[in-house]
């Protein structure tokens, strides 16, 4: 992976161990290397991403009356 990325043969192992962080680019680069996007990257619960992900994506639609009110029965159900 890292020649792949251009980068010298010790590199991700660097990473992974700590002992080096990569640039922004390079970070990009690593999320196309695996084809992920950043967020998907750091999204550590993929049980449920991609309903969560629609959920926002419906909650975007919603005005705010409708926000409180969700949010107060969502609110309920969770006790």
């Amino acid at each position: 992976m890292s020649l792949s990325l251009g980068q010298n043969p010790g590199y991700i192992r660097a990473i992974e161990s700590g002992s080096a962080f990569p640039a922004m680019s390079s970070f990009f680069y690593i999320c196309e290397y695996l084809n992920v996007t950043p967020q998907e990257f750091f999204d550590f619960n993929e049980d449920h991403a991609d309903g969560i992900n629609a959920l926002v994506n419906q909650l975007d639609k919603l005005d705010e009356e409708q926000i409180q009110t969700l949010t107060a029965f969502i609110k309920t159900i969770v006790k």
